[in-house]
């Protein structure tokens, strides 16, 4: 397909059809709309040295994956919602599920709270920038890519140790190329995998609480983007067994939106990466 021109609300829409949403979740958001988009930058994350230098070098849109601002930054702690169904779909009661994720919302509220949620669009809108995010989309992409990947290539998940789970992680290029590879920051490479759970999308890491309820109700191994310093102490010293492996948050990030790229590509976008993992 040659190069076609689309405005931000079409990309948006590519990004909704390509996660299967109905509308635009909490978390993602268009900040400046834009026509005639033919050349877009996709970057991780968005500062004002990024907008600037994209608007000198001739893009028409800088496509971020982080929330920048405004609405999808501050009501990002609302998407933590999202994990409950996949709680729920791996045998944690709905109400055990709705309490374990509380605390990380909380904390996600009030940092928001603080932000400067303004400055950056108003920076944009100052120098005309195009400018939007897409967020959950790309970490739903994410999530299912990777699952996807795992069920394809486990051959027997009943003896699968953690160990084997990270070297059969890291045949994805996004994992295989990155500096920072796969870590078990609670359990051990000769421990069985048991019961798998990507928990990759959702806004954010569901925190100590979310992780403890997987493990209660039979989930051998959760695999995550990220986990703070003070939740992976905490889950250390649990009486409960069960393995957490941090997959890496920018090597996972990649892998939505590298999916995202190829779909903007195939409907004529001329697309420049930044700071992904290919």
């Amino acid at each position: 397909m040659g190069v076609c021109f689309m405005t931000t609300e079409q990309i948006m829409n590519l990004a909704l059809k390509m996660a299967r949403l109905d509308e635009v979740p909490r978390d993602s958001q268009i900040y400046v709309h834009g026509e005639n988009i033919k050349k877009v930058l996709l970057t991780v994350d968005a500062d004002a040295g990024i907008l600037w230098t994209a608007k000198n070098m001739g893009y028409d849109a800088v496509i971020a994956h982080h929330p920048a601002g405004m609405n999808a930054a501050v009501e990002l702690y609302k998407v933590i919602e999202e994990q409950m169904e996949t709680l729920v779909e791996h045998g944690v009661p709905i109400n055990e599920a709705q309490s374990a994720i509380m605390k990380r919302q909380e904390e996600m509220m009030l940092r928001a709270h603080t932000s400067n949620w303004k400055h950056l669009v108003d920076f944009a809108r100052l120098i005309n920038m195009p400018f939007m995010n897409v967020h959950y989309p790309c970490d739903f992409m994410m999530e299912k890519l990777v699952e996807e990947h795992l069920e394809r290539s486990i051959s027997d998940k009943r003896n699968l140790k953690v160990s084997e789970l990270i070297d059969i992680l890291c045949k994805m290029p996004e994992y295989k190329n990155a500096v920072t590879k796969p870590l078990i920051v609670v359990g051990n490479p000769s421990n069985f995998v048991g019961k798998l759970c990507v928990a990759f999308a959702g806004g954010t890491n569901g925190g100590a609480n979310v992780i403890k309820a997987y493990w209660r109700n039979g989930v051998g191994t959760v695999l995550v983007l990220h986990m703070n310093l003070s939740d992976i102490y905490e889950l250390r010293k649990e009486n409960l067994q069960g393995n957490l492996i941090v997959a890496g948050h920018i090597a996972s990030d990649s892998v939505g939106l590298n999916e995202f790229a190829r779909i903007l590509e195939k409907n004529g976008l001329k697309v420049t990466k930044l700071g992904i993992v290919e």
